[in-house]
């Protein structure tokens, strides 16, 4: 008899959830997908970021066609799941609404180490709003690096990328008579000039937001050649291909293959970026055995639910 599962992917800029069902053997059958707003619970505060969650997944069940069930397991991945105190509060929620039978909180990019098997490493790299690497080894254990939010980190995320954008405008002020990043920024912001910038982006209603989805607008110039802005996407990617070096020479490649997970609006919008990040990587002598892309974590959570599932019901599938 199938099982359902849940698989919840709460980021900076949007939450998804996918319902499945699992029969115990290697087949996982998506039953419905939703989607909802930003979740991240230290950038959006622990009420938004529940109210996210919770409209993801009574999408996803609508769109499933499901009434009076039982969520049998679910992988909840919380960008800023690694706050102690912020996802006890999230815990002590999701239990209480009853969200599954078995719940797993983990951060957003643990997910993606699903991949690859226990002879193998894994070496997973998310840039979207935020950032953060990640890096499992062929015993188990994962190494991080990043993921401490735009106040404190997020180096190479979207927001990153803006910030860093922002910042040389209002260095140079109106001292190039011709600059696309420039007029790009004012149109983006709505700004009358280089002076209102600050004021105006101070003012909106989500800066954060706001801000990193500038971060689409430079590396589209970036991919144009555009020289001010190829030169802030290679420092963004520079700060983030650090992290990822430095955790993939924790890991033991010497003896057993590293395969690189990608995601993240950022890595898998621009290949001017994601390119400059592999070549990165080469050129520090990562070697890797392939790279995916992951357009939706929910689907490798989903992976997480089944496995958990299959441990905690030996008789599943059969």
């Amino acid at each position: 008899m199938s099982k359902l599962l849940l698989g919840l992917d709460v980021g900076g800029s949007l939450s998804r959830a996918t319902v499945a069902s699992f029969d115990g053997q290697e087949s996982i059958q998506i039953l419905g997908r939703g989607e909802a707003g930003p979740g991240n619970p230290l950038a959006v505060g622990l009420d938004s970021a529940v109210q996210a969650m919770t409209a993801a997944i009574r999408a996803a069940e609508r769109d499933a066609g499901l009434h009076d069930h039982v969520i049998a397991e679910a992988v909840i991945a919380v960008a800023g799941c690694s706050d102690s105190s912020m996802l006890q509060k999230i815990s002590q929620w999701a239990r209480s609404a009853k969200i599954a039978d078995h719940i797993t909180f983990v951060t957003d990019a643990e997910p993606l180490l699903s991949f690859g098997d226990q002879e193998s490493c894994v070496l997973a790299a998310i840039s979207g709003t935020g950032s953060i690497i990640l890096g499992r080894d062929q015993s188990g254990k994962i190494y991080r690096a990043g993921g401490h939010g735009y106040l404190l980190g997020d180096d190479g995320s979207g927001f990153d990328i803006s910030r860093r954008a922002l910042r040389l405008i209002l260095d140079r002020g109106d001292q190039e008579s011709v600059s696309r990043l420039r007029d790009s920024a004012l149109e983006h912001f709505l700004a009358a000039g280089v002076d209102a910038l600050p004021s105006v982006v101070h003012q909106h209603d989500h800066p954060r937001e706001k801000i990193a989805a500038f971060a689409k607008t430079v590396c589209l110039l970036a991919s144009k050649q555009d020289s001010e802005a190829l030169a802030i996407v290679h420092d963004a990617v520079d700060a983030l291909a650090s992290d990822a070096i430095s955790i993939a020479e924790q890991l033991n490649t010497a003896s057993a293959p590293l395969h690189l997970v990608l995601t993240g609006g950022v890595l898998l919008g621009s290949e001017t970026y994601r390119n400059k990040f592999l070549r990165s990587l080469e050129e520090a002598g990562i070697a890797l055995a392939d790279t995916v892309l992951v357009h939706d974590v929910t689907e490798p959570a989903l992976r997480m639910a089944a496995k958990k599932l299959s441990a905690n019901s030996p008789d599943l599938g059969k």
